[in-house]
């Protein structure tokens, strides 16, 4: 039953059903509907009736239930990521590196 009048650029348009309605790429949350009964225009989003019509919109999904167990816990210097990019094994690399020279450039000096 078309019952619906809609203010598009200050016209007044209609009537329409609700199908119709659904089907209008010109209406917004915002735009201005009227129907016998109604003191006032209203925008669509203050209609109980017409609110449905933007159901359709992309509405945030929650996240699938993988993302929400935690995750394996982090161990310890995992998260940390120095200047220049160098991250944690690499610097104990750097520092075990470091210490075998100066172990052997002990060795060269302290020797008769």
């Amino acid at each position: 039953m078309k019952v619906w009048y809609i203010d598009i650029q200050g016209k007044a348009e209609g009537p329409f059903t609700v199908e119709e309605l659904k089907r209008d790429r010109r209406l917004t949350p915002d735009t201005y509907a009227w129907r016998e009964g109604f003191d006032q225009w209203k925008p669509i989003r203050a209609i109980p009736e017409l609110k449905d019509l933007f159901r359709d919109e992309k509405e945030p999904e929650p996240p699938p239930e993988e993302t929400l167990r935690p995750s394996r816990p982090k161990k310890f210097g995992e998260d940390i990521v120095l200047e220049g990019g160098l991250e944690p094994p690499y610097l104990y690399w750097w520092v075990i590196a470091i210490l075998v020279l100066l172990y052997f450039l002990l060795q060269l000096y302290l020797e008769p």
